[in-house]
C-alpha cells in the first residue's frame, strides 16, 4: 500500500463518490454564507471561481488520496491566491473560503452510510490532507501579502513626497517637469497652464513621446530627438542649462527658455527634475517693478503718488483752455470692518468690485486712481456740474446695487487753489457721505437737480401696486404729454403701464416718465423696455424730483426753429441761438462768456416765424443763470415783457405747441 493510501484509507475507498459529485461540491461550497459574503464584497464571479478554482481544487484533493499529488502542493491554490490577492482579500477572508471548503467535503462524505455509521477516521484523514494544503496556501497568501503591502506602503510614500513637491511646483511660476525612466510624471501648473492642457494625461494625448512641446533644442540636438534617456544624462551631467523655444497657447506665441537638468537628490529610481525659465523675465520683472511705482496692484489704477500728478498736470492745461474740472471720491466707508470680521480676501473683492463699476462707467473725459485703502479718485473734464453730478449718480447707483454701502461725494475743482486744499475739502465732503443716512451724491453744487433715491424701491412698488391707474407725464420738446395710465404688471422693482399712441411714440425718444403720488410726492422713473405692439413701457429707478417739471407753472418749449436772435450789451451785439422759450424766461447758447454774468442786463432781439411771417421780438433781459457747456455757455434770460412782445411769444408757443401735437398725431 502506498503511503498516502495509509494515511487516507478510508477517503480511497469512497473516491468514486467524490469524483461523482465533485460539480456539486464546488457549488454548495460557493453557496456557504461566509464564502458567499467575501464574493459580494470583493465583487468576485461565483462562476468563474466555482469553475476555475472550486473544481480543479476537488480534482487535486482526489488526486491527492490517490497519491498521484503531494499534499501541500497545489498549483491551482497558488493560483487561487494570486487572484484572490489581486481583489484585494484580507488573510481572515482567504481562511473563510479555505474553511468553507473543508466543511463542504465532510458534509458531502456525511451522506454516506458507511460514513456515518464510523465518522471519526474519514475526518481524520480529511483534516491530514486538508491542513497539509491549508498550511502552504496560507504560506503562499502570507508572503504574497506581505510583499504587496510592503510594494503599497512605498507608492503611498512616493505618492505623498510627489504630491508634496507638486504643491511646492505649483507655487512656483518657473516651468517644472519631474522625468523618471525618460517619462514625464510630474508637471507644475504653470506649465501645463502653458501648454494649454489639464494634466499629464492630456500632455501625452497632445504630445506624442512627452516632450514634443520643446523645440529648437541647442545641446545635443541629436540625442533628444533619437534618445531622450541619453541627451537626459548628458545635460545633466554636463551641468550647464541648455536653450530651448516653447510654444505658448494661451498666448499662441513661442518663447525662448533656459532649462537646466538636475537629478533628484537621494533617488535611484533615475528621476531628474528639468525647470525652465523665459529668458525675458528679468525684464518683464523690471516693467513690471516699474508699473508697481506707478499703479496700484489690485485693480490696475493709478496710485495716489501718480494720480496727484495727474491731477497738478490737468489743472495747468484747464487754466490754458479755460475748462472746467471736477473732483469726486467714490469710499468704502465699511471696509475696515470687513476686512476684520470677513478677512481681508472678502476685502479686496469689495475693492475689485467698485474698481470693476468704475471701469464699465469710465470714458475718455474720466481718469481714475486708488487713493488710499477705501477711497478711489475720480478726475473728471465735463462742461457743466450737473453732467458730472449725473454721472457720479450713474456709479452711486450701480456700486449700491452691490453688498456694503458705498459714498460718492464731488466738488469742482478750483484752479487757484492748491492740491492739498482741493483734496482737504472733497475729503470732508466725503466724511459727510459717510455719516449721511441719505441716499445720495453729497456735493457742494448750488445749481444742479438733485436726484434722490427712494428709501425702498421693493417698499415703493408695494405701495405702488394698491393703485389702479396712475397720472403719467412724458415730456416732449417741453410739452408734457399726459395722461391716466393703467398699471398692466408689477414686478420686484419695477411696473409695467399701459400708455396711449402718443405717449409711446414720445417714449421712443426721451426715457424719463413723471407721475405723483399722494402722501409720497413728485416721482421720476426711467423707461427699461418698450413694447410697441401691445402699447405698453417697464419704468424702474424710481426716486424723489424736488424740480420736477410737473411743478412748472409756465411750460417751456424746446425751440427746432433756425431763430435769428442776438443780445446787445454796452452798445455790442452777440449772436445767439435760442434753446428754448416760454412766457417769462428764455434759454440761449453763446460762443463765450465774455463779461456776461448773473444780474447783466441786456437786450435780447429774437426773429419769430409765425405763419411764415418773421415778427422781430425786442425784449429787456436778466441774466439768472450762466452755465458752461459744450462748445461755449448757456444763459437763462428772465423776460421784461411788455403787451405787445408778450402777444407775439403766445403765438409763437401756441403754434410751437400745435406743430409738437401735429407730429404727434401723424
Amino acid at each position: 500500500m502506498s503511503s498516502t493510501k495509509k494515511i487516507a484509507p478510508n477517503l480511497f475507498n469512497i473516491l468514486n463518490i467524490l469524483e461523482k459529485n465533485k460539480v456539486l461540491i464546488a457549488t454548495d461550497w460557493v453557496k456557504i454564507p461566509t464564502v458567499r459574503a467575501v464574493f459580494h464584497e470583493r465583487k468576485i464571479s461565483i462562476k468563474k471561481f466555482r469553475d476555475s478554482y472550486a473544481i480543479p481544487i476537488i480534482e487535486f484533493f482526489i488526486s491527492v488520496v490517490k497519491e498521484e499529488n503531494r499534499a501541500g502542493n497545489c498549483p491551482i491554490m497558488s493560483k487561487l491566491v494570486h487572484y484572490l490577492v489581486s481583489k484585494g482579500i484580507t488573510p481572515r477572508e482567504v481562511f473563510d473560503i479555505c474553511m468553507g471548503f473543508r466543511g463542504v467535503i465532510i458534509i458531502s462524505l456525511l451522506k454516506e452510510e458507511n460514513v456515518v455509521k464510523n465518522p471519526i477516521p474519514y475526518m481524520e484523514e480529511v483534516s491530514i490532507i486538508f491542513d497539509a494544503n491549508l498550511s502552504g496556501v496560507l504560506d503562499i497568501f502570507t508572503n504574497l501579502y506581505a510583499d504587496i503591502q510592503k510594494k503599497v506602503e512605498i507608492a503611498k510614500i512616493q505618492r505623498t513626497k510627489l504630491q508634496q513637491t507638486l504643491k511646492i511646483m505649483n507655487f512656483i511660476n518657473t516651468k517644472i517637469i519631474i522625468v523618471q525612466n525618460s517619462r514625464i510624471i510630474l508637471g507644475n501648473e504653470p506649465l501645463l497652464k502653458m501648454l494649454g492642457v489639464k494634466n499629464l494625461k492630456e500632455l501625452y494625448e497632445k504630445y506624442k513621446n512627452g516632450f514634443e512641446f520643446l523645440s529648437d533644442v541647442n545641446i545635443y540636438e541629436n540625442d533628444f530627438r533619437v534618445n531622450l534617456a541619453r541627451w537626459i544624462r548628458r545635460v545633466c551631467k554636463n551641468d550647464k542649462p541648455f536653450g530651448c523655444s516653447i510654444y505658448n497657447e494661451a498666448v499662441k506665441k513661442k518663447f525662448s527658455y533656459s532649462g537646466r537638468i538636475t537629478s533628484m537628490p537621494d533617488d535611484t529610481q533615475d528621476q531628474y527634475i528639468i525647470t525652465f525659465n523665459n529668458i525675458s523675465e528679468h525684464m518683464k520683472e523690471e516693467e513690471s517693478i516699474q508699473d508697481s511705482l506707478l499703479h496700484d496692484e489690485l485693480t490696475g489704477f493709478r496710485n495716489y503718488p501718480t494720480f496727484e500728478k495727474l491731477l497738478s498736470k490737468k489743472i495747468q492745461e484747464a487754466k490754458k483752455t479755460n475748462d472746467r474740472l471736477f473732483l469726486a471720491i467714490a469710499d468704502i466707508p465699511e471696509l475696515r470692518e470687513i476686512n476684520d470680521t470677513k478677512g481681508m480676501d472678502r476685502g479686496d473683492m469689495v475693492i475689485s468690485e467698485v474698481a470693476e463699476d468704475l471701469r464699465f462707467l469710465v470714458n475718455n473725459n474720466i481718469y481714475l486712481g486708488r487713493l488710499e485703502g477705501s477711497r478711489f479718485g475720480i478726475l473728471m473734464h465735463f462742461p457743466s456740474e450737473q453732467t458730472s453730478y449725473s454721472w457720479c449718480v450713474e456709479l452711486f447707483k450701480r456700486m449700491n446695487e452691490r453688498e456694503y454701502k458705498k459714498t460718492v461725494s464731488i466738488t469742482e475743482v478750483d484752479l487757484s487753489e492748491s492740491i492739498n486744499k482741493l483734496l482737504l475739502r472733497v475729503y470732508d465732503l466725503t466724511e459727510e457721505a459717510n455719516i449721511s443716512e441719505d441716499n445720495l451724491v453729497v456735493n457742494d453744487f448750488k445749481n444742479i437737480i438733485e436726484y434722490k433715491e427712494l428709501p425702498n424701491q421693493e417698499e415703493f412698488i408695494h405701495r405702488l401696486s394698491k393703485y389702479k391707474t396712475i397720472d403719467l407725464s412724458i415730456f416732449y420738446r417741453g410739452l408734457s404729454i399726459s395722461a391716466d395710465v393703467k398699471i398692466v404688471a408689477i414686478k420686484e422693482k419695477s411696473i409695467r403701464l399701459k400708455l396711449s399712441h402718443k405717449q409711446i411714440k414720445v417714449s421712443k425718444i426721451d426715457k424719463a416718465v413723471y407721475f405723483h403720488l399722494q402722501n409720497i410726492g413728485n416721482i421720476k422713473a426711467y423707461i427699461k423696455d418698450i413694447d410697441e405692439n401691445n402699447l405698453t413701457i417697464l419704468i424702474d429707478r424710481f426716486r424723489f424730483d424736488k424740480h420736477t417739471p410737473l411743478n412748472r407753472e409756465l411750460f417751456r418749449i424746446d425751440v427746432v426753429d433756425d431763430i435769428k436772435a442776438y443780445i446787445e450789451a454796452n452798445s455790442k451785439e452777440y449772436d445767439v441761438k435760442v434753446l428754448d422759450i416760454n412766457y417769462e424766461c428764455v434759454s440761449i447758447f453763446i460762443d463765450r462768456k465774455r463779461n456776461f454774468d448773473v444780474n447783466s442786463l441786456v437786450l435780447l432781439d429774437m426773429l419769430l416765424p409765425i405763419n411764415d411771417i418773421a415778427y422781430s421780438c425786442a425784449l429787456n433781459a436778466t441774466i439768472t443763470k450762466v452755465q458752461k457747456v459744450v462748445g461755449g455757455y448757456k444763459m437763462v434770460l428772465l423776460l421784461n415783457t411788455g403787451t405787445e412782445s408778450k402777444q407775439l411769444l403766445k403765438q409763437y408757443i401756441s403754434k410751437c405747441q400745435m406743430s409738437i401735437i401735429h407730429e404727434l398725431s401723424m
